[in-house]
């Protein structure tokens, strides 16, 4: 099924050009910082210029590409059941694999394929900027800006690491709300309902005082628990869809 996700993905206009917007929405931030540091003589080390640092003026490209992460990812694979429904092709599935297989395959597929499109795009915008500024950076963190905490030590002393933990962090993360919008999906099996509840808790968890938003920025003065404390209930809330959508599709079977 994780085939049929992708061969979806490529018939559809609409999903082939929101992927590429995906993939390509943070290397699109490096024209910005091409234009925005053109002529300055650069004393920041080049991870700083990363795209989950924020060096881009006002955040735009994080805030269109984070903030309507879910919407995005609903459109690229998460809606498919919805698809189904409207269309029958669910029952067919159904009963050439099974109405667990089914669930299963659907939850999984959007699982990996929500992490491998947040992983891939933020690589190439590594890449990209060691192309763009890799010979005009300093390689030395500035650390006067660090106030010495453990974390911040580790921050100095493997900044590179760092960003790629925090790089798997952000796939994770993006893993785990595709496969949130595929379960919301497959229980209201209506587009409406579905993107309107998982961009609401997205957005719930945006603006609350630990933001995941926070997790997803290296490089921050922010102890590492306060980091986790979001990641940790985020998660907490999708095992916990994932579980009552389970119960709630055993239900519908024994009646």
């Amino acid at each position: 099924m994780y085939k049929s996700h992708l061969q979806r993905i490529r018939k559809n206009r609409i999903k082939v050009f929101i992927l590429l917007l995906l993939l390509l929405l943070p290397s699109l931030e490096v024209f910005q910082l091409m234009q925005q540091l053109s002529g300055l003589d650069l004393t920041r080390p080049i991870y700083s210029l990363f795209f989950l640092s924020g060096a881009g003026r006002g955040h735009l490209f994080q805030v269109i590409y984070l903030w309507l992460l879910p919407l995005y990812l609903l459109i690229v694979v998460g809606d498919d059941s919805c698809e189904d429904e409207k269309t029958g092709y669910k029952y067919a599935l159904m009963g050439r694999v099974g109405k667990k297989n089914y669930l299963r395959e659907k939850w999984k597929s959007s699982f990996a394929i929500g992490g491998n499109i947040m992983f891939f795009s933020l690589l190439c915008n590594v890449l990209l900027i060691y192309l763009a500024f890799g010979s005009r950076c300093s390689d030395k963190y500035l650390a006067e800006y660090m106030e010495g905490t453990t974390l911040e030590r580790v921050y100095m002393e493997f900044p590179l690491l760092c960003y790629f933990a925090f790089m798997l962090i952000a796939s994770l993360i993006s893993g785990f709300l595709s496969m949130l919008g595929a379960i919301v999906s497959t229980t209201f099996r209506n587009k409406k309902y579905s993107y309107a509840i998982v961009f609401l808790v997205w957005l719930i968890f945006i603006v609350m005082d630990d933001s995941i938003m926070l997790a997803l920025q290296p490089y921050i003065e922010y102890p590492l628990n306060f980091l986790l404390r979001s990641v940790a209930k985020f998660l907490l809330v999708c095992c916990l869809s994932l579980i009552g959508a389970l119960l709630y599709e055993k239900m519908r079977i024994c009646e």
